[in-house]
């Protein structure tokens, strides 16, 4: 026998020095009473006789019960454990998925999750205290501490949660031989398959979910003072369902409801063009709905206000008129020899003219450039970067270009490269973007490098696409990057992250910027050298809501099982002997008031 509570000497001590306690008391004798009576000699004598025997019985029984009862508290404070007697010890691995669709609710009102814990427990306590368990998870979040005793198992469990991202896989099982057990607790959605030899045991019940797979929201492509919210809902069950989706935002909620087919996506859009700029979440409500991690999306909605733009040029009528039919753009053209910098203006565009410092705004210089590091010469376009806002829905194989600078610069990010003389192994840059690290906020620039009347570039449909991208992009500031919920890396250092409810984020610096966690649905704010850039993590997965995608039995539900006795369930030693204690205290209190007892 070992003690939890106290060393065995201690405990032995308790248990003596309670059990003499109680001898003593026992043993001291009330002080008698005097009654005279009349005189019966002969029947008083036997009458005494008879009444001491009576007396020393019932006192010994009393003594036994006092002694009984406070023997079995001595022992249940000292917390004793005793080892099945001939049993051989156990060594036993329990694998916990905890993978996110642990977390949906089943019909009883509990999670996936609860059920598996409710499972790891019970068998837990029906473990002698000489075995070993290892608790090991699937998302890697479970201390690598070995086998332990089942009361740190027991531990280790209430430390453990559903993970809200990541990909679940089966942990490495240590090799036992034939006394090592292994139990595998999931639904088997994130881990289709056990271990060879596991026992499994199924958290698994379908359940009714739809998830958002799409919020975002942006521009216009016609109008950049217009935004277009777009939502989409999807439904991975095997009936059409309804659900409302709120988006709420600065001074700004709307609602729509949408049917979704089985197994489809609806996808609505929204005209948030009046609504103010800040962070917009989009909340799916559904009756019934098993999972809420995917419920939730955030976009942030960009400033969309009229935009003042200086255009700086001698004359290019054909310019002038494509800016000033931009949506949304407000045009002033000077002459360079009347340029100045001014508050008043959001964007600057150059026209075969470089000014000696470029302004503290957006930026686009067309022509050529005394600053940039080649001789100019006839272009061809090589490549460009389709997925950048500015170079995107242009036809770049078409352009023509008679004098063209190019640049090497390595501090510019080239979205359009080409090669002079039709040496197309050695390109360069020809439009290339950057920010400006002396000017006010860091401000945007794109350099061009050609002027309009030495290609034919305004003479494609894709030159207003381009001016209205160029100027859009230089506006706006900085975009708000999207990200799935989970790990998080932005190439930034030296940042300080908060979260949507601005409370403070622990992050990692790594050789490519700076990591961080993000556990839930959200945007986050990264700031560093005095600027801030906006994270937006969701979901938005449809894999992610499809929580029914188990090829294991479901759960039994004919268990009589009550979550809110977990802990009763783990029947120590010292919780029965307090069971015991309370026995024998009615059984005192039964034949004191029989007068069996004293």
């Amino acid at each position: 026998m070992r003690f939890v509570a106290f060393s065995p000497l201690l405990s032995i001590a308790l248990l003596l020095g309670v059990l003499g306690l109680i001898i003593v008391a026992y043993s001291l004798k009330p002080k008698r009473r005097q009654v005279a009576i009349s005189s019966l000699a002969i029947w008083g004598k036997v009458l005494r006789q008879h009444k001491a025997l009576v007396s020393r019985w019932r006192w010994l029984l009393s003594l036994l019960l006092a002694c009984a009862i406070g023997g079995v508290m001595a022992l249940a404070l000292s917390r004793p454990e005793v080892p099945a007697i001939g049993a051989i010890s156990k060594r036993v691995v329990l694998i916990l998925d905890n993978s996110p669709s642990m977390a949906a609710r089943t019909r009883d009102g509990n999670s996936r999750w609860l059920h598996a814990l409710f499972d790891a427990r019970r068998l837990i306590a029906q473990l002698g205290s000489a075995s070993e368990v290892m608790v090991l998870d699937t998302m890697g979040r479970a201390p690598l501490a070995g086998f332990v005793t089942p009361q740190n198992a027991w531990r280790q469990l209430e430390k453990l949660s559903v993970a809200t991202a990541g990909t679940a896989r089966l942990p490495e099982v240590p090799r036992g031989g034939g006394n090592l057990q292994v139990h595998v607790f999931s639904d088997g959605v994130g881990v289709p398959e056990a271990p060879v030899g596991a026992r499994v045991h199924s958290a698994f019940e379908t359940a009714f979910n739809l998830s958002l797979s799409a919020f975002e929201t942006r521009s216009h492509a016609s109008d950049a003072t217009k935004i277009e919210g777009l939502l989409q809902v999807f439904n991975p069950t095997q009936m059409t369902a309804k659900a409302v989706v709120t988006i709420t935002g600065p001074q700004h909620a709307t609602s729509r409801t949408l049917e979704i087919a089985p197994g489809e996506s609806a996808t609505q859009s929204i005209d948030l063009s009046h609504a103010q700029a800040g962070i917009y979440r989009a909340e799916l409500k559904a009756d019934g709905d098993a999972l809420v991690t995917d419920n939730v999306a955030y976009s942030v909605v960009a400033p969309h206000r009229t935009q003042a733009l200086l255009l700086v040029t001698q004359g290019n009528a054909f310019l002038e008129d494509s800016l000033r039919s931009l949506p949304g753009v407000q045009l002033t053209t000077v002459k360079p020899i009347g340029y100045r910098q001014e508050a008043r203006f959001d964007a600057y565009v150059f026209d075969r003219f470089s000014p000696d410092a470029l302004p503290a705004a957006g930026t686009l210089l067309l022509g050529a450039d005394a600053r940039m590091g080649r001789a100019g010469g006839e272009a061809t376009v090589t490549r460009w970067d389709s997925a950048h806002p500015v170079a995107s829905g242009v036809s770049w194989h078409d352009l023509r270009i008679h004098n063209a600078v190019l640049s090497n610069a390595t501090n510019e990010h080239a979205i359009v490269r080409a090669a002079l003389d039709g040496k197309i192994g050695n390109d360069a840059a020809l439009i290339a973007i950057g920010e400006d690290a002396t000017g006010k906020a860091g401000a945007r620039w794109i350099r061009v490098g050609f002027a309009l009347h030495q290609t034919n570039f305004h003479l494609q449909p894709g030159f207003p696409v381009f001016l209205g991208q160029a100027v859009h992009w230089l506006t706006r500031g900085s975009e708000a990057m999207v990200r799935h919920i989970g790990g998080i890396t932005i190439p930034l250092q030296d940042v300080a992250l908060v979260d949507t409810e601005g409370e403070s984020l622990t992050s990692v610096a790594t050789a490519d910027g700076t990591l961080f966690q993000a556990m839930r649905p959200g945007v986050y704010t990264a700031t560093a050298a005095g600027r801030e850039w906006q994270i937006v993590a969701n979901v938005l997965d449809p894999a992610y809501g499809q929580i029914n995608r188990s090829q294991w039995r479901a759960r039994s539900e004919n268990r009589a099982t009550q979550l809110g006795g977990l802990y009763l369930a783990r029947s120590e030693l010292w919780t029965l002997l307090l069971c015991v204690a309370a026995l024998l205290l009615m059984l005192e209190w039964f034949t004191l008031t029989r007068k069996l007892t004293l």
